[in-house]
């Protein structure tokens, strides 16, 4: 039952989430069909069917980060309301707990490193033939993600968005798969619920194996700051290097920089393995406290006396 339960949970978040999506992306639409049928009629004019079509994705494209906004401005307190009168349980999911100072730069530099290494790594997997369908569709999300100006990306794909999925991964899925089964399982489901609702098959493999590094850190930190800081460092540098950097510019440092994004990786990696503020590893407590608990032979005659 307690399995079933926390399972219902999850696939509740989940839904929650791209219903308040689907909820801002169906009123932003509906607003801006009004205006364009409205200023139509005023001006004499009709406006064909596909022309409407293209206008409304067109619309729709540009609006992506406002629509992430609202909708996560939708969803968080949806989620505050359900553990309103569990929020032992909350704090005990998302833990706010600080790292040290030196951690910080360290966990950024190692997001960094991992995000630079694993963006080389599709690159190289993409000139594969059979694979090219899959990462144009990934490059049209892509666009799609960062489709806003240079500010509102930043804020919404690269701060806004990378804190809310933290708590709800990492802290809220995370923290109900805990329930049911061990830390180390539960690390595994959570990124790969993770790769999986981002609906896209080369986004997913990316996401599953990001879900995995950052899951294993905050492991390793037992806080919620530092998957945070790791996603935003992540995140900020992809809406950095698609609307301030050339990738031209890139591929003439593109030695320079692998190089010193695989010893920044093996360093910040060894820090983050052998410092005292990455010792703090989650235990099994809530997996074994929520086991069905085998009844001994006292209870079971005490329940034949009754």
């Amino acid at each position: 039952m307690k399995i079933l339960k926390a399972i219902g949970i999850i696939v509740l978040f989940l839904i929650i989430y791209q219903l308040a999506q689907v909820f801002v992306m169906l009123v932003a639409g509906f607003v801006h069909i009004v205006g364009l049928v409205w200023t139509s009629t005023a001006s004499g004019t009709e406006l064909a069917l596909d022309e409407l079509v293209n206008e409304i994705i067109t619309y729709m494209t540009a609006q992506t980060p406002w629509i992430l906004l609202l909708a996560i401005a939708i969803t968080v307190p949806t989620y505050y309301l359900f553990y309103r009168e569990r929020r032992q349980e909350l704090l005990t999911f998302v833990r706010f707990r600080g790292i040290g100072l030196i951690s910080i730069p360290v966990v950024i530099l190692f997001g960094l490193s991992v995000s630079y290494i694993m963006d080389l790594l599709l690159a190289l997997v993409s000139q594969i033939e059979a694979l090219k369908p899959l990462f144009d569709t990934y490059e049209q999300v892509s666009e799609l993600i960062f489709s806003g100006g240079f500010i509102l990306s930043l804020i919404s794909v690269g701060i806004i968005a990378p804190v809310f999925e933290e708590i709800l991964f990492r802290g809220l899925i995370f923290g109900e798969l805990r329930k049911i089964t061990k830390v180390k399982l539960a690390l595994v489901l959570q990124a790969l619920l993770f790769g999986i609702y981002h609906f896209n098959v080369v986004q997913g493999v990316y996401a599953f194996l990001l879900g995995l590094v950052i899951g294993f850190v905050y492991y390793r930190s037992n806080s919620i700051i530092a998957p945070i800081l790791m996603h935003i460092s992540i995140n900020s540098l992809s809406v950095i290097l698609t609307q301030l950097i050339g990738m031209q510019q890139l591929e003439q440092w593109g030695v320079v920089i692998l190089v010193a994004s695989v010893a920044l990786f093996f360093l910040t990696g060894a820090f983050i393995l052998t410092s005292k503020s990455f010792k703090r590893s989650m235990d099994d407590s809530l997996y074994f406290n929520n086991r069905p608990q085998k009844k001994t032979e006292e209870d079971v005659s005490r329940d034949m006396d009754d």
